[in-house]
């Protein structure tokens, strides 16, 4: 147990783990710690998370808890970042969740909300509201998360010699749809709220 924030990673992960993390550019299925509490958390490097943004766009939401943005999937990386998210507060909101009654998930945005620009841009910034709480969420095309992680779209990941801005990224909740409309993100946080996908947000 403890009183800092630790990434718990699986069950059987090894140490030589970490150069197959690396070389995928993403870290899947560990756990943020604190205390006896844990939390998802998926890691990423620049280019994997475009490229996941892309393809898993293509066939509905792609919904990610607890995004954590790396330049490089180390061991080191991943523990400074994390200390860096704690020092400044980041992941204290987590400690706060816990389990509320049944309710429907919805989209919360401001009433001065363009979805044209919105739209046009390929990110947003909104919340999600379960009962009387809200949760930050962002919502992407797959060129919104390209130019959010340093590139200006999408197929500049592919693009030999090219890399992106150094950016730092954490995201509590993060949406990828093919395309941003009104329709298509209140349909896919109702069906990700159906599915239970929000469902670790309530503790």
């Amino acid at each position: 147990m403890t009183d800092r924030w630790v990434l718990v990673p699986p069950e059987d992960f090894e140490d030589e783990d970490w150069e197959l993390a690396r070389s995928r550019g993403l870290f899947l299925n560990g756990h943020l710690g604190h205390g006896d509490r844990r939390f998802p958390v998926i890691i990423y490097e620049p280019v994997r998370i475009v490229l996941d943004a892309e393809r898993g766009s293509r066939d509905g939401p792609l919904y990610e808890p607890n995004v954590i943005l790396v330049p490089d999937l180390t061991q080191d990386a991943v523990e400074q970042e994390i200390a860096w998210l704690e020092r400044n507060g980041h992941l204290e909101w987590l400690l706060e969740l816990s389990a509320e009654h049944e309710t429907e998930w919805s989209l919360v945005v401001p009433d001065t909300f363009d979805w044209d620009s919105v739209h046009r841009r390929g990110v947003a910034s909104a919340s999600l509201r379960h009962g009387e709480r809200t949760f930050s969420v962002m919502l992407c095309d797959p060129d919104g998360v390209a130019s959010v992680v340093g590139w200006r779209a999408a197929r500049d990941t592919r693009l030999a010699g090219t890399s992106a801005r150094v950016v730092r990224l954490y995201e509590e909740n993060m949406i990828v749809l093919g395309e941003l409309t009104r329709e298509s993100v209140e349909h896919a946080v109702a069906e990700l709220g159906r599915s239970g996908q929000f469902r670790w947000l309530l503790g």
